[in-house]
């Protein structure tokens, strides 16, 4: 009875003036993780992309061994890591002290985000729409607690309760994040045939956006049905 009526409740998120709000806030978030983005890393995304291009299209031996495969990976988990702490909701100034304070949960983060990379690798990457949620869900959750095992096991748990009680609004995103990722890389690949663009790269030029959506949702669901999530002392 309660997953129902848990159910019912995370479906006004629909109604309009919900909705509208919703958006409205999930845009200035999509602005605001961008422009961190362009203030911190364009450098080193335009340095990786040029030299991603260039492996693409000479014959530069190194770029082709796997030990500059590792680095590439490497630095994609890393620029994945700086979305999250982008998107997550914090009083802090989101500099490069603020950054750098998490390094103890980025080194939680490493083989984890790996796993993921490598699963994608193998079921193809149409898969991460379905495992974003629980990815961004996972990491949020575990980046508001310390960086200690239990909290990080703890925070897959929550994260899949937070799916669990919130079925109907998951399965709607999901399929909305189908469609923006389709539409996306017809774009890329359309693009590709004129410019020379590693397409894995440029393709997580998008998660940003994505993780700003879902970032959005779990700061609603954690502060609307917080008691799901973690025991209150009595």
């Amino acid at each position: 009875m309660q997953l129902l009526d848990t159910w019912k409740r995370s479906l006004d998120f629909l109604e309009r003036k919900n909705l509208t709000l919703f958006g409205l806030v999930t845009l200035k978030a999509i602005q605001t993780t961008y422009s961190q983005i362009f203030r911190y890393l364009l450098v080193p995304i335009f340095f990786v992309l040029a030299l991603d291009v260039m492996a693409l299209h000479y014959n530069i031996l190194f770029m082709h061994s796997q030990l500059w495969q590792l680095l590439i990976w490497t630095l994609r988990i890393f620029f994945l890591i700086f979305v999250y702490l982008s998107v997550r909701s914090s009083t802090l100034l989101k500099n490069w002290d603020y950054y750098r304070s998490y390094w103890k949960h980025g080194i939680y983060l490493l083989p984890f985000l790996s796993l993921v990379f490598l699963l994608l690798s193998w079921i193809g990457y149409w898969w991460w729409i379905l495992l974003t949620p629980y990815v961004t869900f996972k990491i949020l959750f575990f980046l508001d607690s310390l960086p200690e095992f239990k909290n990080y096991y703890d925070a897959g748990l929550r994260a899949l309760k937070m799916i669990f009680y919130n079925l109907p609004i998951y399965l709607i995103i999901s399929v909305l994040l189908m469609i923006i990722w389709w539409l996306y890389m017809v774009i890329v690949q359309a693009v590709a045939h004129y410019i020379p663009v590693p397409i894995a790269d440029v393709s997580l030029l998008l998660i940003p956006a994505e993780a700003s959506l879902l970032s959005n949702l779990y700061i609603k669901w954690f502060h609307e049905q917080f008691d799901l999530y973690f025991v209150q002392p009595k």
